[in-house]
């Protein structure tokens, strides 16, 4: 399975990817300038909980604010945390 985020300031796109076909949902905006760690957390938690039955082999993640080099390592580290197997592309 795969999961793709299209995130900007406000809203965030998912679109989970697999044989079965792909389920769409909505979620907050993940934005790093705009949304502190804590909330970027909390939202990846309940998605994670959301798939729970759904292994995520990768994870494809579009999103506003990952000019840095810092932002982009941040988002990476919090997708592979609640991830672990998948691997995580920016």
């Amino acid at each position: 399975m795969e999961l793709i985020a299209d995130s900007g300031g406000s809203k965030t796109r998912w679109y989970l990817l697999s044989d079965r076909g792909l389920i769409s949902f909505s979620g907050i905006g993940l934005n790093p300038n705009s949304v502190d760690r804590s909330s970027i957390l909390g939202e990846i938690l309940r998605i994670q909980k959301k798939l729970k039955s759904n292994p995520i082999r990768r994870v494809h993640f579009y999103g506003a604010g990952l000019g840095k080099t810092a932002r982009r390592q941040m988002m990476s580290a919090i997708l592979k945390r609640f991830f672990p197997t998948a691997t995580v592309r920016l």
